[in-house]
Formats: C-alpha cells, sequence, structure tokens
C-alpha cells in the first residue's frame, strides 16, 4: 500500500493596536509517503493531525497563533506547522516561523514551507501569509516577508508551486498568494502561475 501522511499546518498570530500591529503566518506541514506492507486482520493507528486553531485578539492585543497537529501511520511521522508570531505597539522585527519535519517514506520526506517574517522598523500594519504545507513534489514553500512600505502592508500565502511576492517598498501594497506552477509578484497583486501544464 501506498501511504501519504501530511502534518497540520500552523494558525496565524493575530495582532490588533492603534497605530502599530503586526503579525506573520503559520508554517506549512511536513509530508512523508512510502510504500507499507500490511496483512490481513492487521491493526494499525492512525493519528491525523489538526490545522492550528484560530486566535482573535481585543481591541489593543497580540496572540501567536497555535500549531498544527502531528500526523502519523506506522513509521511514517509528519510533524505539524508552528503557529505565527505577533506584536503590537512595537516596530521590533517579527520571525517568521519554520515548516514542519518529516521522516521514515521511503519514497520521500519533506518540509512545510515557512512564514515570511517582517523585519520593516516603520510603524504600521503589517502581516504576511501562511507557507505551504509540503506534499509529494518536495518542500512547501515560504510565503512573501515585509522589509518596507510606508503605511501598511501584507503578504499573501504560499502555493504548492511557488512563493507569494514580498513587500519591499509603497503604501497600503499587497501580493498575491503563490500559485501551483510559480511564485506571485512582489509589491503586486499579480498571482502566481496555475496553468495545468509546467512546462507551458
Amino acid at each position: 500500500h501506498r501511504v501519504c501522511v501530511l502534518g497540520g499546518g500552523g494558525s496565524g498570530g493575530a495582532s490588533s493596536g492603534a497605530t502599530n500591529a503586526r503579525a506573520t503566518g503559520g508554517s506549512g506541514g511536513g509530508f512523508t509517503w512510502g510504500e507499507v506492507w500490511l496483512v490481513k486482520g492487521q491493526t494499525v493507528t492512525v493519528t491525523v493531525g489538526a490545522g492550528g486553531a484560530q486566535v482573535s485578539t481585543a481591541a489593543t492585543a497580540a496572540n501567536a497563533g497555535n500549531p498544527g497537529g502531528n500526523s502519523s501511520f506506522l513509521h511514517l511521522m509528519a510533524y505539524g506547522g508552528l503557529g505565527g508570531l505577533a506584536t503590537v505597539s512595537s516596530t521590533a522585527a517579527v520571525l517568521g516561523v519554520v515548516g514542519g519535519t518529516a521522516y521514515g517514506g521511503s519514497l520521500g520526506s519533506y518540509t512545510g514551507g515557512s512564514s515570511g517574517g517582517i523585519s520593516h522598523t516603520t510603524a504600521g500594519f503589517w502581516a504576511t501569509g501562511g507557507g505551504s504545507s509540503a506534499c509529494y513534489r518536495g518542500n512547501g514553500y515560504p510565503s512573501g516577508t515585509i522589509s518596507g512600505g510606508t503605511v501598511k502592508g501584507c503578504t499573501g500565502g504560499a502555493g504548492v508551486g511557488g512563493n507569494s511576492g514580498d513587500v519591499t517598498t509603497g503604501a497600503s501594497v499587497t501580493t498575491a498568494g503563490g500559485g501551483s506552477y510559480g511564485a506571485s509578484a512582489n509589491n503586486s497583486l499579480l498571482c502566481g502561475r496555475g496553468a495545468t501544464n509546467p512546462s507551458s
């Protein structure tokens, strides 16, 4: 039997403030797959990790996201992604979080995508999307980072085929999510490529 095991993704952080708030997305879960030999009547314990529970905030507060659950099937193990981080009333950098790992699969084990960090020190409202989960194609992709801008900005979530674009300049800039076969553009809502044929 060919078995695929995927860890749950982490939820994003949440932040709310009068003049300055920032939060990063959660990271993607790990993935492993392989051939598993089973016999009739064999009992197998299966664990399916849930996605991280969403978080919310009061009027002026910041809460970190929740990690995704771990998943397993016999010797196949996929760890969940981590919850995103958040701050309020601070211009200090906020790190992205690394993706979940996996092991045990004879056909491959891959790490989930990380979430983008916020290195921009200008006061405002800033948020990054989540990293994509790993899959049979390989490691997950990271979401975009924020290193510039004047008022507010956010990056989309990563796709299974590419990262989301970064915010490096401009006012009220939002980037699109990554696509099935490519990354989205920086400082733009131009989406990542979603063609059915990756060579087209």
